[in-house]
């Protein structure tokens, strides 16, 4: 007999889901008219996630990295290291807390967030970037050097 059945997963170390949160908030800021009260309320648990994500830097490159078995919304794929689709989001997310934080004239956020930002942009095109396209993750698999769908759009 085989079980046709899915293989639950601990979603707390899913590395897509925090940066996930920060960019659904910030959108949301930003269509509700850049509601300060709105902001106000979101702005420590934004802090808070992201200070969770900041842990899956591995290696102190600004970059959360991916573990090797499905830890993220794609969750029958495996990813090693920084990949396209989580660091993507990582790096987005980066630039919405720096301007969060500007709105919310946090100034200590806001300058360690801008740093952090460019760190990581400079490690995502360093270790993803191969001249034409950014790589599915940085381990040296040959699915390496594949693309999401997700990407072309």
């Amino acid at each position: 007999v085989r079980l046709n059945a899915y293989c639950n997963h601990d979603v707390s170390n899913w590395k897509d889901l925090n940066p996930k949160f920060v960019l659904q908030v910030y959108r949301d800021y930003k269509l509700f008219g850049n509601d300060r009260s709105y902001l106000e309320k979101m702005w420590p648990v934004c802090l808070k996630v992201m200070e969770v994500s900041k842990t899956f830097d591995r290696d102190g490159d600004g970059l959360i990295e991916n573990e090797g078995y499905p830890d993220q919304t794609f969750d029958s794929w495996t990813m090693h290291g920084p990949s396209a689709y989580c660091s993507s989001l990582w790096v987005a997310s980066l630039c919405c807390m720096e301007e969060m934080a500007s709105d919310m004239s946090d100034e200590q956020q806001q300058q360690q967030y801008q740093q952090l930002l460019s760190k990581a942009q400079l490690a995502h095109t360093d270790k993803l970037w191969n001249g034409s396209y950014y790589k599915f993750d940085s381990c040296s698999d040959p699915h390496s050097n594949s693309i999401m769908a997700d990407q072309l759009a």
